[in-house]
């Protein structure tokens, strides 16, 4: 029950959270046939969610099982968004034996068609690259097959990539890979059950990888982070948020990273004087790339704008001040590692989002006035219009910045980020 009641919310808090959700290849996904969607783990609970919030298909989700050690009501309220918990052996004997009624549980919505996702790499970790696939997953899957000896089952692999997960519009990447046939590995499963293990494992890790970032040195994180972000201010976002053609933006950030990951070492280092010190430069003159990037956007017309959107700006922001306060606060305060900042930020944004509504509805219903109960419907509206004027705003803001640079500040910055450009396009 409370699936379907929270998928709308949820979406619409994503849409706004995100500034971009690039959503590709759905139409790889067959119909008519049990599924396993196999999916990476950067953050806690954005990754399945987004699926969830963002396809017509309704899913079930496996969850670490000590979550269910919660009180009963957060075991109801989990069991009524499709959660299915699943026990690692850290947990314990107990928990491992439980988990043979999961896998029964599981087979049997796959046997009714069913969609399940399932955290492939086992664990979350906030970083730009794929870990090694558990085995579970493909043990799951010929479970099911062994049980029903149903051959049309596939496993959709599906990359999620983020520019910045923990950062308020930033950018999201969400691509579904070639199905994978379980027919394909049915002869090496009659004849040895870890061979098939072995070679599903294997196809989901060698087809997640091709859409997967992957930095293969994690010494190069923030070399690698700053090019990009170089080479998305050089795009231009367009509405509406949700892209679900442009896989383009994907390949061309998986092909930079790529071809960094291939430089010699002395090439690399190279690249990173380079990059450091244009960022240095940056940092001393209280100024970020998007500025040198998009120069004109501080433009009469970008003003002109700003100037008529400033009091719809200030009614979606101060309307929603308390939500937004709530939901990073919540972050701040409880998420102790950087995978759970931008989950619990959201999850802040929505329950927050609620009771603020409920309360505001409440209280124009007793006091009966109907035009103010439409004004409050046009609220999410005004909220959308803000966090877009917020980006106009700093796009301006820091193009203002460049153009008050003397012309050799100017000149220097805008032939470094040339270099850079040149140097990490791999044409």
């Amino acid at each position: 029950m409370l699936y379907y009641i929270f998928r709308p919310i949820i979406r619409i808090v994503l849409r706004s959270y995100f500034r971009k959700i690039y959503y590709t290849n759905e139409q790889r996904v067959p119909n008519g046939v049990p599924k396993m969607f196999a999916i990476n783990h950067p953050t806690s609970f954005i990754d399945p969610i987004i699926l969830a919030t963002h396809s017509s298909s309704v899913f079930h989700f496996i969850l670490r099982g000590d979550v269910y050690r919660s009180p009963k009501i957060v075991q109801w309220a989990l069991s009524s968004i499709n959660c299915i918990p699943i026990f690692r052996k850290s947990e314990g004997f107990q928990g491992m034996r439980k988990n043979q009624s999961t896998f029964e549980y599981c087979n049997r919505l796959w046997y009714q068609g069913k969609n399940i996702q399932v955290l492939v790499e086992g664990h979350t970790k906030h970083e730009k690259r794929l870990r090694p696939i558990a085995k579970g997953p493909a043990r799951m899957v010929l479970d099911y097959y062994d049980k029903y000896k149903d051959e049309s089952f596939v496993i959709i692999p599906v990359g999620v990539n983020y520019t910045n997960s923990h950062s308020c519009r930033s950018q999201l990447m969400v691509d579904f890979g070639e199905p994978i046939y379980l027919k394909e590995y049915i002869e090496a499963f009659k004849e040895n059950d870890r061979k098939a293990v072995r070679q599903i494992t294997q196809k989901i890790q060698k087809e997640l990888r091709k859409r997967v970032i992957h930095v293969n040195n994690p010494d190069d994180d923030k070399m690698v982070n700053q090019i990009l972000d170089i080479h998305r201010n050089t795009r231009v976002i367009k509405l509406p948020t949700v892209d679900r053609m442009d896989e383009q933006s994907l390949l061309n950030e998986w092909n930079t990273v790529e071809n960094i990951n291939k430089l010699e070492n002395a090439e690399k280092e190279s690249l990173k004087e380079t990059v450091n010190k244009y960022f240095e430069k940056l940092q001393n003159l209280n100024l970020k790339d998007k500025g040198v990037a998009k120069p004109n956007m501080s433009n009469f017309g970008n003003l002109l704008l700003l100037i008529l959107g400033l009091i719809p700006f200030l009614i979606g922001a101060l309307f929603h001040v308390l939500v937004l306060w709530f939901g990073t606060y919540l972050a701040d305060k409880f998420a102790k590692k950087i995978e759970f900042h931008a989950s619990i930020r959201v999850g802040g944004f929505v329950v927050g989002g609620l009771v603020y509504y409920l309360l505001w509805l409440i209280a124009l219903l007793f006091i009966g006035n109907w035009w103010l109960i439409g004004c409050l419907f046009l609220m999410p509206i005004f909220l959308r219009f803000a966090l877009h004027y917020g980006d106009l705003f700093r796009s301006f803001s820091q193009s203002r910045r460049f153009n008050k640079l003397s012309k050799t500040d100017q000149d220097l910055l805008l032939k470094s980020r040339k270099t850079i450009i040149k140097l990490t396009s791999f044409q």
